[in-house]
């Protein structure tokens, strides 16, 4: 099971997400890091643990307040090995760099159709889609749920509600997705805060585990992610 970090950048910061309340985000503060700048970030990841994969949210592209690109091509190009999932919200292909070590995240909360996933999958087949959920529904076009036909390979599951909260991840809505969506690697967002529960996913079958503020504040440690490696 991957544990991939995450970094939300906001005006060029890593910032602090709590329930997807955008607006009220401030930079991070880390035990990892001296500062909230995106590479002493992403160093400080990695000096924690051998990470392969790392998510980045590009907050003023989600937010239509301008983007990031500058910042993120920048870190994509000097970090050339590892590979960058990217959510740039839903001008994602007019905004973001084009990079063979960056998978473009389509999320849910763009009201994204159907149909529009399945155009986009005949010119950009290694996508990943986020299924965003805020108060036990999902954001944006619920026929997404109806078929898995035009679903790709990796899906998020995120609640947004649990994101940066340390309150333990939604078991019931893991639960439900598993019980009828079994053919996707599936990577879990929101509220993971200890090894217990890393392990416990692992048990059920997840794929992978988006974390932060676990990393940041140190209530993931080098060791619990070697005990999961392990388990």
């Amino acid at each position: 099971m991957r544990i991939i970090p995450v970094i939300d950048i906001l005006d060029g910061k890593v910032v602090h997400a709590i329930r997807g309340q955008r607006n009220a985000y401030q930079p991070i503060t880390s035990s990892l890091s001296h500062c909230s700048q995106p590479d002493n970030i992403l160093q400080g990841f990695l000096g924690l643990y051998p990470f392969e994969i790392f998510y980045i949210a590009d907050l003023n592209a989600i937010m239509n307040k301008g983007n990031n690109v500058a910042v993120i091509k920048k870190l994509i190009t000097k970090y050339p090995r590892y590979i960058f999932w990217l959510d740039a919200g839903a001008n994602i292909f007019g905004t973001s760099p084009s990079m063979t070590n960056l998978v473009p995240i389509i999320g849910s909360e763009t009201n994204i159709t159907m149909m529009e996933l399945a155009d986009i999958r005949k010119e950009h087949n290694d996508i990943v889609l986020s299924l965003d959920f805020r108060d036990k529904r999902l954001l944006g076009n619920t026929s997404l749920l109806e078929s898995t036909r035009e679903w790709p390979e990796n899906i998020i599951l995120m609640n947004l509600d649990r994101v940066g909260t340390g309150s333990g991840y939604d078991r019931k809505l893991l639960n439900n997705f598993l019980s009828t969506y079994r053919d996707h690697n599936v990577f879990i967002a929101g509220g993971i805060h200890k090894l217990s529960e890393l392990l416990e996913l692992k048990h059920y079958g997840v794929s992978g585990v988006l974390l932060a503020t676990a990393l940041h504040r140190g209530e993931v440690t080098e060791q619990d992610l070697i005990t999961l490696q392990e388990a």
